[in-house]
């Protein structure tokens, strides 16, 4: 619920809204089944939730993110000058090599930017008693302290 209302707040003033993001797959994330995955997130580094998380939940956040931004680039032609420029720019030789498409070179970095922002917030959250604000967050991390 933390990290729901954290997103929320991100999004709130964003062109890409929320409701374009709903994940509709239940298996994207799932119920923590094994002892072991707990026990790794609680005591595991201070990202280690939003590592989980990124795992469950990154391909299926693509999935939504993408034809989202596919519109918007296509609406004005920007996938289309970013792919002709990165191929011209990609057969000299020698040169590292950019992603030639844009869409995805743009989702990947947004999905990046939300799991680094989910990421200070957890980490604030394991390290900052005054981040716990829910008496859940306060029980489980108590442990911590």
């Amino acid at each position: 619920a933390e990290i729901t209302k954290f997103v929320e707040n991100e999004f709130a003033n964003s062109p890409f809204k929320l409701e374009y993001f709903e994940i509709t797959d239940e298996n994207s994330l799932e119920t923590i089944q094994h002892f072991s995955d707990a026990k790794n997130i609680l005591l595991g580094s201070d990202t280690a939730a939003t590592s989980y998380l990124q795992g469950k939940t990154n391909q299926a956040l693509y999935a939504k993110f993408n034809p989202v931004i596919q519109n918007s680039f296509a609406k004005v032609g920007a996938d289309q000058v970013w792919t002709n420029i990165i191929n011209k720019y990609n057969s000299i030789p020698f040169v590292n090599k950019v992603n030639p498409d844009l869409t995805d070179y743009v989702t990947n970095e947004a999905l990046k930017g939300v799991y680094t922002m989910i990421g200070v917030e957890e980490k604030n959250i394991r390290t900052k008693i005054s981040s716990r604000t829910t008496t859940l967050l306060k029980q489980v991390f108590a442990l911590q302290d």
